[in-house]
């Protein structure tokens, strides 16, 4: 099934249930949603305690190594295919992360097949104005802190380079993604697993896990809640 867009657009794989165990349900559920900025879309159900959405997913399947190497809109909007690679939108998960308290964890695997994750136990970004501003803190996890430094930072695409004052363009790297003026990671970078371009900064990177020594096999980006949107809004909810 492929993603389809507009106001409404089909999410039925977007994300999944764990059990009581920490099993994946292979149950899923659809459910309209009302978001803030949105009329509504077609989502995972509530976003309670032991429930997460998947906002983005790279793995190995035959797509180019640009595949996520898209333009502004298509990044404001979300593209892919949700049963393999896919971003969720920018509108979306601004709309998500402003309407209750969200964590978001950042798993990651290596051509080793070794893996390692991060989590940001306070994670929300701005609207379409703001650039989609990152805010992110609270690190933890085993793939080291790669993206705590770009807190604060707006979103960059190809056609529109929003840099920090003084940085090159020409150094920049393919997809989007939140900038700094040192970056240090990449989830949307290029796919360039077996390949011979070592030591590019261009990959799919974390810094702290692995370096820019190689491109990262596989990752996924997901959120959880940390308090609902029937809880008592937090002080970030206003903010851009």
């Amino acid at each position: 099934m492929r993603l389809s867009f507009g106001v409404v657009a089909q999410f039925k794989l977007v994300g999944y249930e764990l059990d009581s165990e920490g099993k994946e349900d292979s149950e899923l559920r659809v459910i309209s949603l009302k978001l803030l900025g949105l009329n509504h879309f077609t989502s995972y159900p509530d976003l309670l305690v032991h429930r997460i959405m998947v906002l983005q997913r790279r793995c190995q399947y035959g797509n180019g190594e640009d595949y996520f190497a898209k333009n502004w809109n298509e990044y404001k909007n979300g593209f892919g295919n949700i049963k393999k690679e896919f971003w969720l939108g920018n509108d979306k998960i601004h709309s998500l992360t402003n309407q209750g308290q969200y964590s978001t964890r950042f798993d990651m695997r290596n051509e080793n097949r070794t893996s390692a994750f991060a989590v940001y136990e306070n994670f929300w970004i701005g609207n379409e104005e703001s650039k989609y501003r990152i805010h992110l803190s609270e690190y933890s996890g085993t793939a080291g802190d790669s993206l705590s430094t770009h807190s604060g930072g707006l979103f960059y695409t190809a056609d529109q380079p929003n840099l920090p004052s003084g940085k090159d363009g020409k150094t920049m790297r393919s997809g989007g993604w939140w900038l700094n003026m040192m970056p240090s990671s990449s989830f949307n970078g290029l796919n360039l697993l077996g390949t011979d371009r070592i030591d590019s900064k261009d990959g799919i990177s974390w810094k702290t896990f692995g370096g820019y020594d190689n491109s990262l096999a596989t990752e996924t980006i997901c959120l959880s809640v940390r308090k609902s949107k029937t809880d008592s809004l937090p002080t970030h909810v206003k903010m851009m």
